[in-house]
């Protein structure tokens, strides 16, 4: 458990540092969305720590989903089920439109590949927490969509 603890603050850590620059960079070449000012005063609001719990029933899902294709699709390293997962993930972010189904499928990837790595769900649920966490705050699905 603690290496999978260890994965999730290190990958969380970089997925922050991540939107942070994207946001930043954003802000510059296209003024008027203001990712960084919406980052900077993000707020953790008591009622979003039952996120955690939805996070981790959807990794639970996936761990399920994933592990069942691996063992199905005779998939030593699990790359065929990590991206077959993340697709049906995707698709059930559908009523989001195209765009944050695409996000969805690439996060889902990377949170298939952390739990690859340990089988655990602790760490995951981490990343998948705080991602979440900061990309809902800052109504970026939103924003990349259109909407």
């Amino acid at each position: 458990m603690k290496k999978s603890l260890v994965d999730g603050a290190i990958f969380s850590f970089a997925g922050v540092l991540i939107i942070f620059c994207l946001s930043w960079l954003i802000d510059t070449i296209a003024p008027g969305y203001e990712l960084t000012q919406k980052f900077l005063n993000i707020s953790l609001p008591p009622i979003w720590l039952t996120y955690i719990f939805h996070c981790y029933l959807q990794e639970l899902v996936r761990a399920i989903s994933q592990v069942s294709l691996e063992k199905f699709l005779l998939d030593e390293k699990g790359y065929y089920a990590i991206f077959i997962s993340s697709v049906v993930f995707a698709i059930f972010h559908v009523h989001l439109g195209f765009i944050a189904m695409v996000i969805t499928m690439i996060a889902g990837n990377i949170f298939g590949f952390i739990y690859s790595r340990t089988y655990n769900l602790a760490g995951v649920t981490l990343v998948h927490f705080i991602l979440g966490f900061v990309v809902a705050r800052m109504s970026l699905l939103r924003t990349v969509s259109g909407g």
